[in-house]
């Protein structure tokens, strides 16, 4: 079996659905520290996407930002978010701006605009909504009636009626991980992998390059598989810009293509 992990993001980037898919477990790792900006192993620096996503513009990226009160270094399920500006409204002004003539923009915009209304109290909380958002666009064409559906038992309950690609669980990793851990990364990892019985890890190529102990993997029979996906072309707004710019935003691919091709997509093996 394999098995993936991936901090909650904010409106996920494409890859992250295709790790996803590609996994037979995924866990939603709400467990680990927040963090603004990662260090990379060349020393470089780039915004997290927990509070960021990238969508396209008239002047190329722009990154949806989400700001949050300080309060020290706090898991991300403790982080809170900051309301203090009209940050959402600002956001759903440039969606607007931005995707308004797409062809899927009156569809998903009312959904997009629900759940930045809804005035989450962590970006945990706010994350996980906006993954189980795509997740129902992609597995029914359509958002849940209701907000309260956006949660972890409903997705699971509609990957038992529709599997896509590998995936067959999620959980959260809160629920896995005591409060106080003095695990490292890679044997938090293990830990998972044993407790699902994986021994298939697939990893993205910035937690292997940055962190990752491929001993410990090794010594528990785990093999690692670095995520490959290639992200294929799709029709875009702003072509003037760019004719196509890859791994955007979820809300990017759900605004311009229909369920099923934007399921192709995010499904591609190349």
């Amino acid at each position: 079996m394999t098995l993936s992990d991936i901090q909650p993001h904010y409106f996920p980037r494409l890859h992250y659905f295709a790790r996803m898919f590609a996994s037979e477990h995924f866990v939603i790792r709400d467990d680990v520290q927040f963090v603004k900006n990662h260090k990379f192993s060349d020393g470089t620096r780039g915004v997290s996407h927990q509070v960021h996503s990238p969508i396209k513009t008239n002047a190329g990226i722009h990154l949806l930002n989400v700001p949050v009160k300080k309060g020290g270094m706090l898991p991300i399920y403790q982080t809170q978010i900051s309301y203090d500006q009209p940050w959402a409204k600002k956001q759903l002004n440039q969606l607007k701006s931005n995707y308004a003539k797409s062809p899927e923009f009156h569809s998903v915009f009312g959904e997009i605009e629900a759940i930045l209304d809804s005035g989450y109290e962590t970006v945990a909380k706010l994350n996980n909504a906006t993954l189980f958002w795509a997740l129902f666009r992609l597995l029914e064409g359509r958002a849940p009636e209701s907000l309260t559906s956006l949660s972890l038992d409903s997705v699971n309950t509609l990957l038992q009626e529709r599997r896509v690609g590998e995936l067959g669980h999620i959980t959260a990793g809160t629920s896995l991980f005591p409060r106080e851990s003095e695990m490292s990364a890679s044997e938090k990892i293990v830990y998972l992998c044993n407790n699902f019985k994986a021994t298939n890890y697939l990893a993205g190529g910035t937690a292997f390059d940055s962190y990752m102990d491929p001993e410990i993997f090794q010594d528990n029979q785990i093999n690692i598989e670095v995520q490959s996906w290639t992200c294929q072309p799709y029709p875009q707004q702003n072509t003037q810009v760019e004719a196509f710019i890859p791994n955007l935003s979820i809300i990017d691919l759900l605004m311009n293509c229909p369920t099923e091709q934007a399921l192709e997509i995010l499904l591609f093996r190349g």
